[in-house]
């Protein structure tokens, strides 16, 4: 009957969206952790290296991978994770789609793959793009941190006339 139907269509969505919960929250827990240890990892990495490795790198270099880098590897990471969610609805999505309409399912999976395809060259444009702003961040970064630091050296020597008058 139509009442029971409705009654399992609600039951399957209340048990999908506490899988989907348990499995968010478990995604939660992974990413942070694993953003901690590659921090750590990181962070006595640079602690161990020898001097001459530490000389030729850029100041802010290593604020700018434990923060902005690390930051966009776990946005990657979080991204994996969904598309494994989106994977598994979208075959569960299928499955019931290609039962009630073969013919209908068949000719929206090939507009679908058309406008795959149609970005994928979008985003090699925009993975440049971003490749760029990276290096241009990292720059402006470390830039920046010199001054200031060029600043302080300025201020702690108390030679602000002689800095004014260069």
């Amino acid at each position: 009957s139509v009442k029971s139907l409705l009654i399992g269509v609600v039951a399957i969505f209340i048990f999908k969206a506490a899988v989907l919960s348990i499995f968010d929250y478990i995604g939660n827990v992974l990413n942070a952790k694993i953003g901690i240890e590659i921090r750590k990892d990181y962070y006595a990495l640079t602690l161990n290296s020898n001097w001459n490795y530490l000389v030729n790198q850029k100041i802010s270099h290593l604020d700018f991978a434990l923060n902005a880098d690390l930051n966009t590897t776990m946005g990657l990471l979080n991204k994996m994770y969904d598309s494994f969610i989106n994977l598994t609805n979208f075959i569960a999505y299928a499955m019931t789609a290609f039962t009630l309409s073969f013919y209908v399912t068949s000719l929206t999976l090939a507009a679908g793959t058309a406008i795959l395809y149609a970005t994928k060259y979008m985003s090699g444009i925009m993975r440049s793009y971003a490749k760029k702003s990276g290096l241009l961040k990292r720059d402006m970064s470390h830039n920046l941190n010199e001054t200031v630091l060029g600043l302080k050296a300025i201020k702690t020597t108390r030679s602000e006339e002689e800095a004014i008058n260069i």
